[in-house]
């Protein structure tokens, strides 16, 4: 896969986000493919048809088959596909911070406000300790985590 070489092209730095993007779509899947593959062989039990022992044996191993499958033939082509969302993403955030910036400068005369304050907490939490750094990302994802769970979305 080439996905570095192609976000490099698109401007993106962080060429793994997409990359883990279409592992975790291929993973999804695979997943559905594999309840719906489970749901249509206890259909056929139901429906009185003899499904074959050694059948019922591979469909455990179906997630895995349907991943292997995903992944040696269109996983490239979805990290591509991300690559484009992402590049989309990134331009579409920096026009909207650049006229955030521009309506600031005609009102007050101020330069850059908004990216000069990004960059500053920016430097701020590259400053810190590597250890502090990973307690301060892994309290976000807690947090992110608690909350998505209030909203009923995981679960």
């Amino acid at each position: 896969m080439d996905v570095k070489k192609f976000a490099k092209e698109k401007n993106l730095p962080v060429w793994q986000m997409p990359l883990f993007d279409a592992l975790g779509i291929c993973l999804l899947i695979s997943i559905y493919s594999s309840y719906h593959t489970w749901d249509y062989l206890n259909d056929l039990t139901e429906l009185g048809y003899n499904v074959p022992l050694w059948l019922e044996d591979l469909s455990l191993f179906a997630p895995f088959l349907y991943f292997l499958a995903l992944f040696s033939t269109i996983m490239d082509r979805i990290a591509r596909v991300f690559v484009h969302l992402h590049s989309m993403a990134a331009k579409g955030v920096m026009r909207l911070l650049q006229k955030a910036d521009h309506k600031i400068w005609r009102k007050t005369g101020k330069d850059s406000v908004i990216t000069n304050k990004i960059w500053s907490v920016q430097q701020r939490f590259l400053k810190l300790k590597k250890q502090r750094r990973r307690q301060l990302l892994a309290v976000f994802v807690l947090f992110m985590v608690y909350y998505y769970s209030l909203k009923g979305l995981f679960f």
